[in-house]
């Protein structure tokens, strides 16, 4: 399997705001933000770095300070603990991780030096009844004022990375008024399978990631009642930073079988523990309500780890249906146990798929050239 070779960097033509602050040969310097602390980021923002390294810009973190504490993320690029009082002069870009009330600043500042910014705009919101639907009544209000946030951001920014052709749909219809230099680049990951040490043993059927109704968290409790009553040779995987929901079926369930079941969940999970919990699955849940772009989807690939997942949002973009994964409805037990137990039955020739498609999507260095153009140009694509 190759990887693309990285990219040679081009020149950047001098903002005229900022000539006369910058020396002639100085290096280009690129601040990737993310005031807002959370470990899913963690693995976006090495990509990220790494991809810009290698097309020859210089990087720095500007993020909240909880970020120190994984040493894979500063391994890579020095970490600046962000305060009103820091010294933004100097950057040519900045792009700006997630979505943070605190970034509005931060972003004008820069941009008084002239720093270019692009915004990473991972979930473009579709319409509201649509998320109530799926989110419940609360969630969807959270998600309604993080996406006035980031209107704010899209307006201020120079360019916008959308990660799949799905949110490319819905951002053409919602939010192409505020910002009309979309670029489509999916999300980026480095290459993390080479660093767990040993070999796991593929044991689980696994939920990863936010536990909420637009992931599908209640029906994959349903189908591991289904299998449990049913005595199916299932073990399950739950792997979180949200804590497991506090109700009585839950509790019934994992006590009933706790030998079924492995737990990871209430706390934020450094990388490796993460990576693990991709290692020891023989297939991820990734049977969504809804979704404009997975982030487990790449790192389940990464892993050489097939999904189950739904034809909903950006799926169908990147699974094909019993090559690296399967397409089955979240309300058919039966079904999702049918297809569970084929990529068992197949598991190196789906794993073998997998792998490939994250080579060529996902990873960074397979979108070097995408980058580069939205490092040195305005015009979408």
């Amino acid at each position: 399997m190759s990887i693309l070779p990285m990219a040679t960097a081009e020149s950047v033509s001098p903002n005229p705001r900022t000539s006369a602050n910058r020396t002639a040969g100085e290096p280009r310097r690129v601040a990737l933000i993310s005031l807002r602390f959370k470990p899913a980021f963690v693995s976006h923002m090495i990509a990220f770095a790494k991809a810009c390294n290698a097309l020859g810009y210089a990087v720095e973190y500007l993020v909240d300070p909880a970020y120190a504490d994984f040493a894979d993320l500063v391994a890579v690029a020095p970490l600046r603990a962000y305060r009103g009082s820091l010294s933004l002069n100097g950057y040519t870009h900045a792009i700006v991780m997630n979505v943070s009330p605190a970034h509005e600043t931060l972003v004008a500042k820069l941009k008084l030096f002239g720093t270019r910014v692009i915004y990473l705009y991972h979930e473009p919101r579709e319409r509201l009844v649509d998320g109530i639907r799926t989110e419940g009544i609360v969630r969807e209000l959270k998600l309604t004022l993080a996406y006035l946030l980031s209107i704010r951001m899209l307006k201020a920014a120079d360019a916008v990375i959308v990660p799949s052709q799905y949110g490319m749909k819905v951002y053409e219809k919602r939010d192409f008024r505020y910002n009309g230099a979309p670029h489509r680049i999916p999300l980026l990951f480095d290459d993390e399978s080479s660093t767990l040490p040993g070999q796991q043993q593929r044991r689980y059927f696994s939920y990863i990631g936010a536990i909420c109704r637009s992931h599908g968290f209640d029906m994959f409790l349903s189908f591991a009642r289904y299998c449990l009553e049913n005595e199916l040779p299932i073990q399950f995987l739950i792997a979180s930073a949200d804590p497991m929901p506090e109700h009585d079926s839950c509790d019934q369930l994992i006590q009933r079988s706790p030998h079924k079941f492995k737990i990871q969940c209430g706390r934020p999970l450094q990388t490796d523990e993460i990576n693990v919990c991709f290692r020891e699955s023989i297939c991820v849940w990734n049977l969504y309500r809804r979704s404009t772009q997975s982030g487990v989807l790449p790192k389940c690939f990464m892993f050489g780890t097939p999904v189950l997942a739904t034809d909903t949002g950006a799926f169908s973009e990147f699974v094909q249906d019993g090559v690296n994964g399967k397409f089955v409805a979240a309300e058919n037990p039966g079904a999702i146990y049918a297809a569970y137990f084929e990529i068992q039955s197949r598991f190196q020739e789906y794993s073998f798929n997998a792998r490939n498609a994250f080579l060529n999507t996902f990873y960074f260095g397979s979108q070097l050239e995408n980058l580069r153009r939205v490092l040195l140009t305005g015009t979408s694509y």
